[in-house]
């Protein structure tokens, strides 16, 4: 198949030493179908092989966060959660995609959507919840970024 306006679409690429079938990406989403502990759950990796059964080249899994929260998003903060993870991305190989993934941290908004350690690159805010009594984020340290 060939598009006019996007001639290498379904072409192969590279990233890396990595060979990928076409330039269709499936970006990272919250799509909030993770467990309350951030873990995998069954509908995650059906969500995940449905985007790679589509023709995607590579599929990102969801918005992955690095520190515990509770919030119902996916985690990476330990290594627990690696068999849930690695299913997900198995699921995507199974379909001919290569499996990605983005590792996040809500920074200021921590508190808001479930966890602790309210963090960010600097104590101003704009939020109005903030003025509300909410945690004001810690500033990030040169070392820490």
């Amino acid at each position: 198949m060939k598009n006019k306006f996007y001639p290498h679409l379904f072409q192969k690429g590279k990233v890396g030493n990595l060979t990928v079938k076409n330039r269709i990406i499936r970006n990272s989403m919250g799509t909030y179908l993770a467990n309350p502990d951030c873990s995998v759950t069954i509908h995650n990796v059906k969500a995940a092989a449905e985007a790679a059964s589509g023709g995607c080249g590579i599929v990102f899994m969801d918005n992955v966060v690095i520190k515990y929260m509770y919030h119902m998003v996916l985690s990476a903060s330990n290594d627990t959660y690696i068999p849930g993870l690695s299913m997900m991305a198995e699921a995507i190989r199974d379909h001919g995609a290569l499996a990605g993934m983005q590792l996040s941290h809500p920074g200021r908004d921590t508190g808001f959507v479930g966890g602790t350690e309210v963090v960010s690159a600097s104590r101003i805010t704009f939020e109005p919840w903030y003025e509300a009594g909410a945690e004001l984020p810690r500033e990030l340290t040169i070392e820490e970024i």
